[in-house]
């Protein structure tokens, strides 16, 4: 999946800093975990992405191969990444090799917070760690400000699995195991065990029965219904307008803006059908004068269009209306159906009476 990259240029300059402990939290981590050094259009770029609990100021922080400071980027000064946040950076001027080099993350310091070695580039595909922030790396195809999918697990045909034993459970003649928790299934034994490594099935398989997954929605199913963007805290709205509950663990707004392109995590609920979801961010992650958004399921995909919200102040939001149009309104309605705005009255037209003619007198003759 390969998503819009519209990200501030930041200058290939020193940017001074000062040496503040706010800039660097201690305890705090930044990653570096994704990032594309060939690409065959546009510039190279790395996404950062914040697993911990504390945002992190990274202003002067810098992005460099192996041969530190040739050319190298500098983060503006300002720059900040929030708990559970991605943030793209983008450079003009090319920085890795092609042939094999590092990447690496260094702090305000001089210190290396992250690093990453590769052999030889993968045109137009990038690095990333799977999943965010693990230590297993693929090249895959680029997914900057939202997770990192892992690539499907092939599954071989032709050939069925051997049922797998619990190795809690021990089987006496005439007894029925209880249930579990996983798809296995269960056997009520109709003669004694066999205590062998292989099982030795005489008995009548009993499925156990396992909670079925929600299905996967359709693209358009749920949509995003209401945005907040001039709020404190900021919040989105989303409906499930299909036929089946969704589970959205995993799920991702993904914002891009003049700025940058960053996303932040769904909670972790079940919609269902005709249910309306809300979840609010620290002020900063919607832009007041505008951006585009787009709600992504958990294997990264994009999950309707992007929508792209004017400029909001507190007292007003985007909302989408029963016609499928979007309009700026007062009537903020979070978490219940968006109101339709009244009709604005026309006034009839007012008839202007003509002037009744006065009749000349007749000239009576003498």
């Amino acid at each position: 999946m390969r998503l819009p990259l519209r990200i501030a240029s930041l200058a290939l300059i020193g940017v001074a800093m000062s040496g503040s402990l706010a800039a660097r939290a201690e305890s705090a981590t930044v990653l570096i975990n994704e990032f594309m050094p060939d690409p065959l259009s546009g510039g190279e770029w790395a996404e950062l992405y914040n697993p911990g609990p504390l945002a992190v100021a990274i202003g002067g922080w810098q992005i460099d191969d192996d041969a530190i400071g040739r050319p190298g980027l500098v983060i503006a000064a300002g720059t900040q990444i929030n708990p559970g946040e991605y943030l793209v950076i983008t450079w003009a001027t090319n920085i890795l090799n092609k042939t094999g080099d590092s990447i690496q993350l260094i702090d305000s310091i001089g210190a290396v917070v992250d690093s990453h070695s590769y052999a030889n580039a993968q045109s137009d595909l990038t690095l990333a760690r799977i999943p965010d922030g693990g230590l297993t790396w693929a090249w895959g195809d680029p997914t900057g400000g939202a997770p990192n999918a892992p690539a499907p697990t092939a599954t071989p045909t032709g050939e069925q699995p051997s049922p797998a034993v619990s190795s809690t459970a021990t089987a006496a003649a005439g007894a029925t195991p209880t249930n579990t928790s996983t798809a296995m299934a269960s056997a009520t034994a109709a003669a004694s065990a066999t205590n062998t490594s292989t099982a030795t099935a005489s008995a009548t398989a009993t499925p156990t029965e396992a909670a079925a997954p929600t299905a996967a929605p359709a693209f358009g199913a749920i949509r995003i219904s209401e945005i907040a963007a001039g709020a404190d805290p900021e919040w989105v709205e989303i409906l499930n307008s299909g036929d089946l509950p969704v589970n959205l663990d995993g799920w991702q707004i993904t914002r891009v803006s003049s700025a940058q392109t960053t996303a932040r995590a769904w909670p972790a609920v079940t919609i269902a059908p005709g249910a309306r979801a809300v979840a609010s961010f620290a002020k900063g992650f919607l832009p007041n004068d505008g951006a585009t958004i787009t709600l992504h399921n958990g294997a990264g995909a994009p999950m309707g269009d992007p929508v792209i919200y004017p400029s909001l102040d507190a007292t007003h939001v985007y909302a989408l209306m029963d016609d499928d149009t979007w309009l700026v309104t007062d009537q903020i309605s979070q978490g219940e159906p968006n109101p339709t705005p009244a009709p604005t009255a026309t006034a009839s037209p007012t008839t202007t009476p003509t002037d009744t003619r006065t009749p000349s007198p007749t000239r009576t003759e003498s």
